[in-house]
């Protein structure tokens, strides 16, 4: 793997000395508020594809996120969703209806159920029918039999529509094939689903993956449903007037989120990271999608306005610090953004799986030698008797050695505070240069030298890793080295050499990271099992514990969706 990296003139070891003297005290960090550790923690609302989308807590009704939520756009058959309500109020599902010969009004390449004229069939049936396969012959069979006719029962689709305060909306037919004055908006549909949710019967049905409808098998064509965890509807549509529209319920961890999308060019991408910002949970969820992994990235802007979105951890890289991003390598030494751009002090920092960028108050931009930062060490100061609620004091330190390099089961307090840098009086471990040139590698500590297991991988990449500030360990049998900006790790008795994510480490061990955060790494680094075996998170940490993601269910063949 090439990085694209080049070596500066190192820093003379007077300079080091300070340097290392300075980050061994505690002034180097100061420690960080309740609200700066919560602002830290925060997921920016993602990039938004579609023509019109919003998230929704499907509980309190509170709009999380929305890109154009009441523009008024055609909606293919989300069109169902209220067919199928008025359906389930309306009858019973054991009604038995007669096919009616008009029931066939659409385009001949509309999605269908397979029924046939004379056929009597249940109302549970035709449900299953309407909002698996997407059926436009099951729309305006129900539609005719509990409207009279197909306008009959239009006109009390527009009624409900009104009394659910879905005010963008109206409806000129019950299948939502394309017609002019159809349309609704990502608020409304929004709105429908959550009172929809609320009917079990029909969340059962848009549940269902297949369904034997007398030896037919019904398939959903909600292809989010087959591979996102907690999905249980709630209805999908296409028209090439419409695009890709989409209403999504889920239901995982004691949340509950709905989305609604209207013209996306990219379904999956946008559902998958708006439920991920819905749900507060950047977990790699893989879809169904050809060539999708956690490596695909978002872009958008030029210039100095230039952003790239992580849909692997839920960040953007943006602005000024890109260019000093791609310079140090991306996302192949860096690894995955962990947070936006935060103010601490009068700088800027921005944390990475592998690292930390800093934009000081000169202006210039460069990464921190995280492996010369010692990780705190807790206090527990104990009270001098016993209480009813004993709740020992517990304060954090950055005073102690050893160096970050430390492997294996380390102390660390799951929700302590996160050491903010104040950087405006810190010497820094290299002379600067212009925004955009990756960062030089000071001196090691005496008496340090590289492992000769690295010594080759560190010659390829000299400014991938800095200098050694660790001698070798090994842990559950695999050789471990930690440099000032990463560390590096093989598996003994193969040639195999890992980056360890010395970031995510750091940022663990002082309680930074949320719950559920990204869990996976671009190609080089260790995986998360490997970095579970060999103990570098703290034990206390949810990414020591975090389990394996499933391999992602099988699925249907992408198919139209109607």
């Amino acid at each position: 793997m090439k990085h694209g990296l080049h070596c500066r003139t190192m820093l003379n070891r007077v300079s080091l000395a300070v340097c290392l003297c300075f980050l061994l005290t505690s002034s180097a960090f100061a420690q960080s508020t309740t609200t700066e550790t919560r602002q830290a923690q925060t997921f920016p609302v993602p990039p938004i594809m579609a023509r019109a989308g919003i998230v929704v807590d499907g509980d309190s009704g509170a709009i999380l996120a929305s890109l154009n939520p009441h523009v008024h756009l055609p909606m293919a058959s989300t069109t169902k969703i209220m067919t199928a309500l008025l359906a389930i109020k309306l009858g019973h599902l054991t009604d038995r209806i007669v096919v009616p010969k008009s029931a066939f009004n659409y385009e001949w390449d509309a999605t269908v159920m397979g029924l046939h004229a004379g056929q009597v069939v249940t109302l549970r049936d035709l449900l299953y029918g309407l909002l698996l396969p997407s059926g436009a012959d099951a729309a305006n069979t129900i539609a005719i039999h509990y409207g009279g006719t197909e306008a009959g029962f239009v006109a009390m689709m527009n009624r409900e529509a009104a009394l659910l305060g879905m005010h963008d909306t109206h409806y000129v037919n019950a299948h939502g094939l394309t017609a002019a004055g159809h349309h609704t908006s990502a608020y409304d549909l929004a709105k429908l689903a959550e009172y929809v949710v609320g009917f079990p019967d029909l969340i059962k049905i848009t549940s269902t993956r297949t369904y034997n409808w007398n030896g037919h098998i019904l398939t959903n064509v909600n292809h989010v449903l087959f591979w996102y965890p907690g999905v249980d509807g709630i209805k999908p549509g296409y028209t090439d007037d419409a695009g890709l529209c989409q209403v999504l319920d889920v239901h995982r961890d004691g949340r509950h989120v709905i989305v609604a999308l209207l013209n996306t060019p990219n379904l999956d991408t946008d559902a998958r990271n708006l439920l991920n910002f819905g749900l507060n949970d950047f977990g790699w969820v893989q879809s169904l999608l050809p060539g999708d992994g956690p490596w695909t990235t978002q872009s958008g802007s030029t210039g100095a306005n230039a952003w790239i979105y992580f849909p692997a951890s839920g960040h953007y890289v943006r602005g000024s610090f890109l260019s000093t991003y791609r310079a140090d390598g991306g996302s192949a030494t860096l690894g995955f953004p962990r947070s936006e751009q935060l103010h601490e002090g009068r700088t800027l920092v921005q944390y990475f799986q592998n690292g930390a960028l800093i934009h000081d108050t000169s202006g210039k931009i460069y990464r921190l030698p995280l492996g010369l930062t010692p990780l705190p060490t807790p206090v527990v100061t104990p009270r001098p008797s016993p209480s009813p609620r004993p709740s020992p004091t517990t304060t954090v330190t950055a005073t102690v050695p050893p160096y970050e390099a430390t492997v294996g089961p380390t102390s660390g307090v799951k929700g302590t505070s996160l050491p903010f840098i104040q950087p405006t009086t810190t010497p820094r471990p290299r002379t600067p240069g212009p925004r955009g040139t990756p960062t030089a590698t000071p001196f090691p500590p005496h008496g340090v030298t590289t492992s000769r297991a690295f010594l080759a991988f560190q010659k390829g990449h000299p400014a991938l890793l800095g200098s050694p500030v660790s001698p070798l360990t090994t842990a559950h049998g695999y050789g471990v080295q930690v440099f000032s900006y990463g560390a590096l790790a093989y598996k003994q008795g193969t040639k195999i050499i890992l980056l360890l994510p010395l970031g995510d480490r750091m940022l663990a061990a002082r309680g930074y990271l949320p719950n559920h955060a990204g869990n996976t790494y671009p190609a080089g680094f260790a995986s998360l099992s490997v970095v579970q075996a060999i103990g570098w998170f703290p034990p206390t940490t949810h990414l020591a514990r975090i389990k394996a993601a499933p391999p992602v269910p099988a699925g249907p063949e992408l198919m139209p969706v109607g």
